[in-house]
């Protein structure tokens, strides 16, 4: 009875190391499908602003909302999540100046993982949060944090971090 106890413990146990190396080896192909597609629409869009660029992008995830969703809120979001930020930091760090402008002086690694990890981070929160708001509205709000041309950054102030822009400066408590 002990030796066969100890059988199926150690069986349960292959087993269920099998379905998750099997598990994940089938999310491998449906998600470099989709990273593909998005490598390719990086192509595409590579002669145009971060908004519409963004928007391409967007409308992709909006128009595979199921895929996405199920990635970025099951038990497979970890390993969905870490292949998305690879994929992002390889595509974001030929957009990255660091020898002009306001990026002078920085690591490129670190400003290429802040803002990959930021959009990973956002897509997730519009996926996870069933899509608060329409694709258009994300791709203008991401494409407008992305332009370098107009950068939003945080600038302390009393307790406030105050989003700048331009044309707008709006306060938000932080403590």
């Amino acid at each position: 009875m002990t030796s066969k106890s100890k059988v199926d413990r150690r069986i349960l146990k292959t087993q269920e190391a099998l379905k998750k190396a099997v598990k994940y080896d089938l999310l491998d192909k449906p998600i470099e499908t989709h990273i593909n597609e998005l490598r390719e629409m990086c192509k595409a869009a590579a002669d145009m602003d971060f908004i519409n660029g963004s928007l391409i992008w967007t409308e992709y995830f909006d128009n595979n909302y199921t895929f996405f969703s199920m990635m970025l809120t099951s038990q497979g979001a970890p390993y969905f999540r870490n292949q998305f930020l690879d994929f992002l930091l390889e595509e974001f760090k030929d957009e990255v100046d660091v020898t002009s402008g306001i990026n002078q002086g920085f690591n490129e690694d670190v400003i290429v993982r802040f803002v990959a990890s930021a959009y990973v981070g956002i897509v997730e929160y519009w996926f996870t949060n069933e899509k608060p708001f329409p694709h258009h509205v994300l791709a203008e709000q991401m494409g407008t944090l992305l332009d370098l041309k107009k950068p939003i950054f945080l600038q302390r102030n009393f307790g406030y971090f105050l989003f700048s822009s331009n044309a707008q400066s709006e306060a938000s408590p932080f403590f």
